[in-house]
């Protein structure tokens, strides 16, 4: 199953972001930010799922991935 649409909320199902792959808009996006020198960055239709703090102050715990739809 390929995922086109991720949708990330808080413990209190607060929506924080929302966004659809793979789109016009999302590989304009893309092509412009960070990863512009990484061609094949966020093309994987399939992969693993990383979780990354980068030194804030929270952690993750009961983390449970479904499928929807």
């Amino acid at each position: 199953m390929t995922i086109t649409t991720l949708t990330v909320t808080t413990c209190a199902l607060k929506k924080i972001v929302e966004f659809e792959r793979w789109t016009p808009e999302w590989n304009a996006l893309r092509d412009s930010g960070k990863w512009k020198d990484a061609p094949d960055y966020g093309k994987a239709k399939t992969g693993r799922i990383a979780l990354q703090d980068h030194g804030s102050v929270f952690w993750f715990r009961n983390v449970k991935i479904r499928t929807i739809g």
